[in-house]
C-alpha cells in the first residue's frame, strides 16, 4: 500500500491522479473521475473536520 507520507509513493500518487480525465472508463465499477476522487477524499475531509458524519440515533448507546 503506497503512503502519502513518503515522498516517491507522494509523487507516483500524484502522478496518477493527474493522468485522470473525465473520458476516463474504470475498469470495474460505475464510478466517474469526479465521484471516485470525492469518494477517495471523503475519509480525509472527515478527518480534518471539513465533513462531519451524522450518526443514526438508534446507534447510540
Amino acid at each position: 500500500m503506497k503512503n502519502i507520507f513518503i515522498p516517491s509513493d507522494n509523487e507516483e500518487l500524484i502522478s496518477r491522479i493527474e493522468k485522470l480525465t473525465p473520458e476516463k472508463q474504470p475498469l470495474w465499477g460505475k464510478m466517474t473521475v469526479d465521484q471516485m476522487m470525492k469518494h477517495c477524499i471523503a475519509p480525509i475531509d472527515v478527518a480534518t473536520g471539513d465533513l462531519v458524519l451524522k450518526i443514526p440515533f438508534l446507534w447510540v448507546y
